[in-house]
């Protein structure tokens, strides 16, 4: 019996997906949203500015538009950001990224339960997701359902709960800095695809260069071989 419950403690049991170029390709659709609303606002927004707020939260992105001479409040400037990005999702075709279907799909059939935490708005995500298979994703955790954006560990702790692991039987996958910090300041190893060279890697962050061709088997060997190193 014993046995049984070490076995158990070990094994892979979630996977937590980042979603804008991890694992679809809506990036472009918050970039062109956010492009619009600096527009309206009269404000320029360049590529300095889109790097700076990478894989943060609209509130984020509401403080850059502040700074740079937006008198409105930070509510109005993220609602105004996601209300364009909805529109945009709706006449958008978003496709999966290499390999996440497959992996989404055969974690179900393996009994991996797998979230998406996402600081996209929850109207936005939703209209991405629907032309896609939301089903896959047993929890949604979005930047409408977090007080405190990635790179805290909320998010991620918030997807952990709804799952129902723990964080040693979680893997997340990430692609910028800001999600990876928040995910390992969860507690869990994470995969990073598309991501900076210069992103440090440890025994807490594994890189990837694509998910084309990963299978469970590649999740469980990271997740173990993780679990030996932090012992």
């Amino acid at each position: 019996m014993i046995a049984e419950e070490v076995l158990l403690m070990g094994q892979l049991e979630g996977v937590l997906w980042d979603m804008d170029g991890t694992s679809t390709d809506s990036a472009p659709t918050w970039r062109a949203a956010i492009l619009v609303a600096a527009e309206e606002l009269g404000i320029n927004w360049d590529r300095s500015d889109q790097e700076a707020i990478h894989g943060h939260g609209m509130w984020a992105v509401a403080a850059r538009f502040r700074s740079k001479g937006v008198r409105i409040e930070d509510i109005s400037i993220v609602a105004l950001i996601e209300r364009h990005a909805t529109e945009l999702a709706r006449s958008f075709v978003p496709v999966w990224l290499p390999g996440v279907q497959e992996i989404l799909r055969t974690c179900a059939e393996a009994g991996i339960r797998c979230g998406l935490v996402t600081m996209t708005g929850r109207t936005a995500a939703d209209a991405i997701l629907e032309k896609l298979d939301p089903t896959l994703f047993e929890v949604i955790i979005s930047g409408s359902d977090v007080s405190r954006p990635k790179p805290d560990p909320e998010p991620y702790m918030k997807g952990i709960e709804a799952l129902g692991v723990s964080p040693r039987s979680c893997l997340a996958i990430e692609d910028s800095f800001v999600g990876v910090n928040s995910a390992v300041a969860a507690g869990l190893t994470t995969i990073v695809v598309n991501a900076p060279q210069s992103l440090s890697l440890s025994q807490d962050v594994i890189r990837w260069t694509t998910l084309q061709g990963k299978t469970v088997e590649d999740l469980r060997q990271v997740h173990s071989s993780a679990l030996a190193l932090k012992g």
